[in-house]
């Protein structure tokens, strides 16, 4: 949380990283004018360098160093260790153009030198202004490509390419919005309902805007449980049932003028709002697998906006083997996670030929599978059909940080300590059909969860806390069946043969008598 809550107390060095917004302009600026300048100048066919260019890139160069100084510091408070792709590309295209200028600084003063002293001839000086001019073309390039990454930083990714190329531009709000009703038009919780109704709106117009899919400033992300709880325990900006101890909402509850209240932009969040907030998170912190982490959907996701896992909440992924789009970063990443998954001992199998869904066995690793390797589940949950976690040290903390599964269809839980709090955390799992919590902590407090999802047939549940009296109340539904105890042996339909008679042996013969 070092990285995600400043210090109340003054910060110098935060105060310093905040200048990097208003110092980058000067490199961008100074670097892409030098190179107009000496475009022009190569247009008329005159050879040496500007008496101007020189000056700029040297301006440039100390603006660079300055930059990429202040936006190193910016980076550590702003995005902690999880900035992703786009802050590694901006800080090192960045470093790299600054260390271009300073060589095309130091080398543009000794061509001037050398110009000035009338050291070469002008037809000697046509080719190192030759070099010089397409070195300069490249750092402006380069300077250039950091600062778009820049903005997509700060505005979101595709920020300027999207309303250049298509005008998809500020349509996150109306793709939240999507996902808000696909999320209702799925079977819910009771909880995830009223999370739905009530506290998603408020994240999706206040929080995703920063800590959305596009954008996650100080590596938050608030868009689906998975991210949300996706850091260890003792980082949750929300503790489920705990309220008082979620950053989340002491964050939302600060005074306006503090520097870390939130939302940072606009008024604050209404009486009603925080409530609501507060209230959610005590009531267990619900979050729906249908509100995914990819509903709006960056390049190589859905082409509607609407989330992979919302996709299969329709229908659109009820056949095994077909996946519905997922966003090529999440299926590299998930492929990674289940050859880790791999190493560490468990049989990680493809669910058919061919197929890109997995079938992943636990239940025999030694040591068994705990609380650390959440992780990697987390990240393989994308592409799970088949998942069998029995006789592991699952935990409910475990089975939460895992997340979503949003194509698992067999799920085993059972011999392990989960109760009511691990498997509700699951929400919805569209293509659930059998779950097996034989020998777990649930109790009769499942009964919502399991009357939520719309595929699930078949439900084991012996030697846990639901006794067979229990398990007739959970059965109300008719299209699932909960075994609470021994499955009874299967009666013949025919009535069974007699056994074969055993054959009796032929008496030996007798030899003839013999001949006196």
């Amino acid at each position: 949380m070092a990285s995600l809550l400043a210090e109340s107390s003054p910060d110098f060095w935060m105060a310093l990283g905040r200048l990097h917004p208003l110092i980058l302009h000067f490199p961008i600026a100074l670097a892409v004018i030098a190179a107009l300048v000496e475009c022009w100048r190569m247009l008329q066919r005159r050879t040496g360098i500007s008496p101007i260019t020189v000056p700029l890139i040297q301006f440039a160069a100390v603006a660079s160093l300055l930059a990429v100084g202040s936006g190193w510091v910016f980076a550590s408070y702003q995005y902690g260790d999880d900035g992703g792709d786009t802050l590694f590309f901006h800080r090192w295209i960045g470093v790299a153009s600054t260390v271009l200028l300073c060589v095309l600084a130091l080398w543009g003063w000794k061509c001037r030198a050398l110009d000035a002293q009338r050291v070469v001839s002008a037809a000697h000086a046509r080719r190192p202004s030759l070099y010089f001019r397409g070195s300069l073309f490249v750092t402006a390039i380069a300077v250039g490509l950091a600062g778009h990454l820049g903005g997509d930083l700060v505005y979101g990714e595709g920020f300027f390419l999207n309303a250049l190329l298509g005008g998809k531009g500020g349509t996150e709000q109306s793709q939240s919005t999507t996902a808000i009703e696909v999320a209702r038009s799925t079977p819910l919780s009771p909880t995830e309902a009223e999370f739905v109704e009530k506290v998603l709106p408020i994240l999706s117009a206040r929080c995703f805007e920063c800590h959305g899919p596009n954008k996650q400033k100080g590596g938050l992300r608030l868009d689906s449980r998975a991210w949300l709880f996706a850091a260890d325990e003792g980082e949750w900006v929300v503790v489920p049932e705990h309220p008082e101890e979620s950053a989340l909402l002491e964050r939302v509850l600060m005074e306006r003028d503090d520097p870390d209240a939130m939302p940072p932009k606009g008024d604050a969040l209404t009486q009603a709002e925080t409530d609501a907030i507060r209230g959610w998170i005590a009531a267990g912190a619900a979050y729906p697998a249908t509100v995914d982490a990819n509903s709006h959907a960056p390049a190589g996701g859905s082409a509607t906006g609407i989330s992979s896992s919302a996709l299969t909440a329709l229908g659109y992924a009820s056949t095994i083997g077909v996946v519905p789009p997922i966003d090529e970063k999440i299926r590299v990443r998930a492929v990674g996670a289940a050859e880790a998954l791999a190493k560490r001992g468990v049989l990680v199998q493809p669910l058919a030929a061919g197929s890109p869904l997995y079938d992943i066995n636990a239940s025999r690793v030694e040591p068994p599978l705990t609380d650390g390797d959440a992780a990697l589940l987390h990240d393989a949950a994308p592409l799970i059909a088949h998942l069998n976690l029995a006789n592991t040290a699952l935990s409910d903390a475990m089975l939460i940080r895992i997340g979503q599964l949003p194509l698992v269809e067999r799920l085993r839980l059972d011999h392990t300590m989960v109760g009511d709090a691990g498997v509700q955390a699951l929400g919805v799992l569209p293509n659930l059909e059998s779950v097996n919590l034989v020998s777990t902590q649930v109790t009769t407090a499942l009964r919502a969860w399991l009357q939520s999802q719309p595929k699930l047939k078949r439900v084991y549940v012996w030697q846990s806390n639901i006794t067979d009296e229990d398990a007739k109340t959970l059965a109300l539904d008719a299209r699932i069946e909960v075994i609470s105890g021994d499955l009874p042996l299967a009666k013949p339909s025919t009535p069974l043969l007699p056994p074969n008679p055993i054959p009796t042996p032929p008496p030996a013969p007798v030899p003839p008598a013999a001949t006196p």
